[in-house]
């Protein structure tokens, strides 16, 4: 899909220049059905991929497309490589998703492991380290409010 500054295109208009527009993206395919351009001027974007083929597409002339480094195809010398070249994102997006498993597989033993700690702690009976813990920090605190208050 092609993204960039809209433009819409009526019937009335046998050229359109549409360089320097920032469109970003492969040409869509829907383009060649339009057989009333008689020129179409896509150069100075970041296009990529194959030039669609089609009755008016393949009239363009190569200059047409200057400046799209990722584009190949009629009628420029760049030839495309094989379609399995062209999806070499797809490994990355499957290391992704492995990456998110691995991390929740963390996450969820990280919760069994703390609700099974937690749960025999207090089934077993009073956890004397978790009073000790909580009493020192209230006495702790209990003493900073004292010294602050002398100490006005």
């Amino acid at each position: 899909m092609m993204q960039g500054n809209s433009h819409s295109v009526t019937v009335d208009y046998m050229q359109r220049d549409l360089s320097s527009n920032r469109l970003v993206g492969q040409i869509p395919t829907q383009l060649t059905s339009l057989n009333f351009l008689s020129k179409l001027n896509l150069s100075h974007n970041q296009l990529e991929g194959p030039i669609p083929q089609g009755p008016q597409f393949n009239t363009f002339q190569s200059d047409s497309y200057i400046g799209n480094l990722g584009l190949c195809g009629f009628p420029l010398s760049d030839k495309c490589s094989n379609i399995d070249d062209a999806q070499e994102p797809a490994p990355r997006d499957t290391w992704s998703w492995f990456d998110w498993k691995v991390a929740m597989m963390g996450y969820a033993s990280g919760l069994v492991i703390g609700f099974s700690t937690g749960y025999m702690a207090f089934a077993t009976g009073r956890p004397r380290w978790l009073v000790r813990m909580v009493e020192r920090k209230r006495i702790r605190s209990k003493f900073c409010i004292i010294v602050s208050i002398d100490s006005e």
